[in-house]
């Protein structure tokens, strides 16, 4: 079994183009530090036609499905240009939740992505309680009272605002707002600290994965839900541990989220530890 690992800003995908999907178990194995490869989640891509645009599944790292990941379809742009003799810079991805239209420089060491529009609604994500916007709502939780946003982006962000320094806070309330009973199906979790006006420092916690070095949709969600709320510009630098990512929201709420691919290696699973692995 072939595989390639690259990795956006720290945020690292194994990337297999077989004939079916990993296994949940597999998918395990293969993003262990010490077991197996190491990675943040596992993508599964099936090239497109001339009509069709390739097809993106993402797994987390404990073997569950995402509907979407930014990062990941930034990865399957890079990984399809790799593979192009073309070198088409333009390149569609599908994934469960939307299709997307990716931009890859001409070095391919970039990657846009063009993520939708933003929707603050409960049922999009979804969220228990009546139908609603959340925007800035109270939340009790571990002691403090969050004023929390939910965007959908094809799959669901709680966003935090607060002056506490965010990477002090997020392996804490990353977890709790994960499985907090307002979110039947989890979350991905943003504590975002609002420098200025273009500039935002976001610690990120992703479902079915946990503390994460950066996220292209969390970065979506966070310049959304900052924006929705006034307080920031419609493009602006999220500063993440891995990196910065360059996010603008147009009034429409429309995200694009553009910045560093890097491939990192390429190889062949060993037969022996694909035995003991399935």
């Amino acid at each position: 079994m072939r595989f390639a690992k690259y990795h956006a800003l720290g945020n690292a995908y194994l990337v297999l183009a077989t004939a079916s999907p990993p296994a949940p178990a597999l998918v395990e194995r293969l993003c262990h530090r010490r077991l197996g490869i190491g990675a943040d989640g596992v993508l599964h891509l099936v090239q497109g036609t001339a009509s069709e645009p390739a097809r993106l599944r993402v797994f987390n790292p404990d073997g569950s499905e995402a509907q979407t990941s930014g990062n990941g379809v930034r990865i399957a742009a890079r990984w399809l240009w790799d593979r192009d003799p073309e070198r088409n810079t333009t390149i569609v991805v599908r994934t469960a939740a939307r299709s997307y239209r990716c931009q890859v420089a001409e070095d391919g060491g970039s990657v846009e992505v063009a993520m939708g529009r933003a929707s603050f609604r409960s049922v999009d994500l979804p969220m228990s309680g009546s139908a609603r916007e959340v925007v800035g709502e109270p939340l009790a939780l571990a002691g403090v009272v969050l004023h929390l946003t939910a965007v959908s982006l094809g799959n669901p962000h709680a966003v935090i605002h607060t002056s506490t320094p965010a990477e002090a806070v997020i392996g804490r309330w990353g977890p709790l707002l994960e499985h907090h009973h307002w979110f039947p199906q989890r979350t991905n979790v943003q504590v975002v600290n609002v420098i200025d006006p273009s500039t935002l420092q976001v610690a990120v916690w992703e479902r079915g994965a946990g503390l994460t070095a950066t996220s292209g949709s969390s970065a979506a969600a966070a310049a959304a839900a900052s924006r929705r709320l006034g307080l920031c510009a419609a493009r602006v630098a999220v500063r993440m541990p891995g990196g910065v990512l360059d996010v603008v929201v147009d009034e429409a709420y429309e995200v694009a989220v553009q910045g560093a691919v890097r491939r990192v290696a390429e190889g062949a699973l060993a037969q022996e530890w694909l035995a003991s692995a399935t």
